[in-house]
């Protein structure tokens, strides 16, 4: 297995010009690294707090443009919103990753119960993405406002 910030970046390289949308915890602060690394605009809707909603931020988006839109999910999330999931399915340019640790890594690596929902997963487009829990030790948080996410995500739809 790999690292979710490892599998994070693959799935970056995958989709260069989608709005990506990621759920709330260690998800977004390594995809909000990554971007900064790797010296791209920050410009991402980070999820901060409403676990498990970054499907309907996304199908939300998908209704204001035709790009792609990328949603990086946690195990977790995914099993606490699992209608989401299964309603973005239906979208051709959603692209929904369930990246898959076992655990609520976010909250301190209690079990999920994931693995019981997987086969409803194989039977949809999203794609499972087994990784390793735990993350550097160095991992910083999202340095922008909740406000300032909507503006950036709102020009990205828009330009």
């Amino acid at each position: 297995m790999i690292s979710r910030e490892k599998a994070i970046e693959e799935i970056m390289d995958n989709h260069p010009d989608a709005i990506f949308v990621s759920t709330t915890g260690k998800i977004s602060r390594e995809l909000y690294e990554l971007r900064i690394k790797r010296g791209e605009e920050a410009d991402d809707f980070y999820m901060m707090g409403s676990m498990g909603h970054a499907p309907d931020i996304a199908l939300g988006i998908s209704f204001e443009t035709k790009k792609e839109i990328v949603v990086l999910n946690g195990d977790g999330a995914a099993a606490m919103r699992l209608g989401s999931a299964l309603r973005v399915d239906n979208y051709r340019q959603i692209y929904h990753y369930v990246l898959d640790n076992g655990a609520y890594d976010s909250t301190g690596g209690q079990p999920t119960c994931f693995n019981e929902l997987r086969a409803t997963f194989y039977m949809t487009k999203n794609k499972i993405k087994k990784v390793n829990q735990g993350c550097r030790e160095d991992l910083g948080r999202v340095e922008v406002k909740p406000h300032e996410i909507i503006e950036r995500v709102y020009e990205k739809i828009h330009s």
